[in-house]
Parts: structure tokens; C-alpha cells; sequence
């Protein structure tokens, strides 16, 4: 029997059936030094990367392929207590995503601002976006969302 890997510190896992989706928040966990060590395209795997990578933050697109929002999170939390959940979910806050997400530990609404995503993922990070890097959340295809 192998015995548990410890959460790792800066480690996360991003859930998303969006390739460019996960390319853009793969860069932002990178300026916030996150090891990206794991990504899915669907909420099964999430659980699954979950529990077997142990990360401090399990990152959900609302998009995913398969299951709803709210039990991605319960199952996840199950798999792995520590883990720190967050959400990015479509604009609207009344959307049914963020009724389901409730139990994440963040929910970032699209667009969002940057000094979101790095609260939302840590909070009291000092890594704070640069004076360059403020305002709305760019596209994965050019401009501004």
C-alpha cells in the first residue's frame, strides 16, 4: 500500500473542456508561481487528478463536459478536504453554475479582474499583478472579455 502524497504548496489542477480557457489560466497561475500538474476535460478526471495529485487548488471551468458544478465541488472536497476550489463560472451571478457552486471555496465571474483571480486563488496574496496588469481579464483570442 502507498502512503498518501502530501498536499503540495503551489501546486494546481485545472478542469476545463476549453483548450484555450485552460492555456489562459494556466499563465495566470504561473505569474501567481503555481505548478500547473494536472488537467482534465472532464469532472470525473478532476476528482480522479484530485485525489491522486493532492493540489492546493483545484481550478473549474463551469464549461465542463460532463456532471454539474455542485457535485464536482462535493466530490472533489471529499477526495481531498484541503484543496482550495475555485469557480469561473459565466457572468451572470444568478446563473444556476453559481447556485450548484455553492461550497467552492471562491467563484470568479466572467470577466473577471486580475486582482480577482489572484485573491481568488490565494487569499492575501502578496503577488499582486503589476501596475501594467490591472483590469479586465483579456481573451484567450486577443481582447478584452
Amino acid at each position: 500500500m502507498t502512503e498518501p502524497v502530501a498536499v503540495t504548496d503551489r501546486t494546481a489542477v485545472l478542469a476545463s473542456n476549453d483548450e484555450e480557457m485552460r492555456l489562459l489560466l494556466r499563465g495566470l497561475l504561473r505569474v501567481q508561481r503555481f505548478r500547473v500538474v494536472a488537467e482534465s476535460s472532464g469532472a470525473g478526471q478532476a476528482v480522479e487528478l484530485v485525489r491522486s495529485q493532492r493540489p492546493r487548488v483545484l481550478l473549474v471551468d463551469s464549461r465542463l463536459s460532463e456532471g454539474n458544478v455542485g457535485d464536482l465541488v462535493a466530490r472533489a472536497r471529499g477526495a481531498e478536504s484541503s484543496v482550495r476550489i475555485v469557480l469561473v463560472l459565466p457572468s451572470h451571478p444568478r446563473s444556476a453554475a453559481t447556485r450548484e457552486g455553492k461550497g467552492a471555496d471562491a467563484i470568479l465571474h466572467r470577466p473577471f479582474e486580475l486582482r480577482e483571480f489572484f485573491e481568488a486563488v490565494e487569499p492575501g496574496s502578496s503577488e499582486a499583478p503589476s501596475a501594467g496588469r490591472t483590469g479586465a481579464l483579456p481573451s484567450a483570442t486577443g481582447g478584452q472579455r
